[in-house]
């Protein structure tokens, strides 16, 4: 059955939507210096490698994340987009994977290696204890940052940090007008899967 009207319209303003980050990402990666209007969705809509952790995570919960949120992205993209999602050890990770993909970096910089090597040009402070990001600070015990940044490895490539699409199962079973992101550029969540804080930077990568 056709859509209705409504949910037609909606659909277009999404695919109008689409069309506009295409052409955005398309420039930004012939000159990483322009600055493209971009959240952790985008990533995916171009070639990109998950990068799984193979050493001790700092705390529980960002090897927990990472084993969750990687095992329900393969799984949703497998059954409802009839694809494979590429996954890679952090030890694994080549030159020629950083020349080429978008970076889907899961766990903490002390699971993961590839995280570990851009964590210091990311646009926020992970510890063992804390993690900083614009003027707020959370416990890492029970708290998971979610962004998304140009690679500092290659600018003309993105990293995103503990997340695949931001939308699930129930989603997929909709329409395409609930395929949207749920988070913004960058996000804290906690441990429960609560969003304590998501928003935006602005052209400049600077925080909004």
């Amino acid at each position: 059955m056709p859509p209705g009207g409504d949910e037609r319209r909606e659909l277009e303003r999404k695919l109008t939507e689409l069309a506009v980050r295409v052409k955005a990402l398309a420039a930004r990666k012939a000159d990483p210096a322009l600055v493209a209007d971009v959240d952790v969705y985008d990533a995916f809509m171009d070639a990109f490698l998950c990068v799984r952790p193979t050493g001790t995570a700092w705390n529980p919960v960002a090897q927990e994340w990472a084993a969750k949120t990687l095992d329900v992205f393969t799984w949703n993209f497998a059954k409802w987009l009839r694809g494979d999602v590429r996954v890679k050890d952090d030890r694994s990770v080549s030159a020629g994977d950083i020349a080429d993909d978008n970076l889907i970096l899961f766990g903490d910089p002390g699971s993961n290696s590839v995280m570990a090597r851009v964590i210091a040009k990311l646009p926020i402070r992970w510890t063992k204890s804390e993690i900083e990001i614009g003027t707020r600070t959370f416990s890492a015990a029970d708290h998971v940052p979610v962004l998304i940044y140009p690679n500092p490895l290659n600018p003309k490539r993105d990293v995103v940090i503990n997340s695949g699409h931001t939308f699930g199962d129930e989603d997929f079973r909709g329409t395409n007008a609930w395929l949207y992101p749920r988070l913004g550029d960058y996000s804290v969540v906690k441990a429960n899967g609560d969003v304590a804080l998501s928003g935006f930077f602005d052209e400049q990568w600077r925080f909004t």
